[in-house]
């Protein structure tokens, strides 16, 4: 009986330490990050979060650029990059040319990108 008694209490305790591990592997918003990363792109005129949102609503449709589900499917059948998306802006005058070559920032168009493509039902392991 007591072990029993041991058994459930421990098996209790393992529940509550696995659920408060998983709780906080959940990735959650980084403030902090975010504001860094709004003044690392202060130079431009759009910050790299903005123009993949931009994009995703729509903003820049006019450009050739398509939104919603049609630039994420473009985007999984890399027929639209970070650097393209960025170059039809640059083209119209939207952004510098300079940030063609800052690979921060096409980084962080490509990540934002992925993580559209990533919610929903276009997730997939590439």
């Amino acid at each position: 009986m007591e072990e029993e008694v041991l058994m459930k209490s421990t098996i209790g305790i393992l529940a509550l330490v696995a659920i408060a591990t998983i709780g906080s592997v959940a990735p959650a918003p980084n403030v902090q990050a975010d504001m860094v990363s709004d003044r690392q792109y202060s130079s431009y005129p759009i910050a790299p979060v903005d123009l993949v949102s931009q994009a995703y609503r729509g903003q820049f449709k006019d450009l050739g650029i398509p939104s919603y589900s049609a630039l994420l499917l473009r985007y999984r059948w890399r027929q639209i990059t970070a650097e393209s998306l960025v170059e039809k802006v640059v083209e119209a005058d939207l952004l510098p040319e300079s940030v063609l070559s800052d690979s921060s920032y096409l980084n962080t168009v490509d990540a934002q990108l992925r993580s559209l493509e990533s919610i929903g039902i276009f997730h997939d392991s590439r």
